[in-house]
């Protein structure tokens, strides 16, 4: 998945404000719970990754 897919997927409603604001203000609702999810998975597959390129050490006699 790229970053702006799980940005996409961060962002769970995007609306006008209607009668609080005017029609090009915005208002965005992240969900923590998805937030922290999302960013561990990121960070488990990217120490992951970095685990699988380093060498293995040969046995010593």
């Amino acid at each position: 998945m790229t970053p702006s897919t799980h940005l996409e997927k961060l962002v769970l409603e995007k609306t006008n404000q209607g009668e609080k604001g005017t029609k090009s203000e915005k208002n965005i609702q992240l969900n923590e719970g998805i937030i922290r999810e999302e960013l561990g998975e990121m960070v488990h597959q990217s120490v992951e990754d970095t685990l699988n390129t380093l060498p293995e050490e040969e046995p010593t006699d």
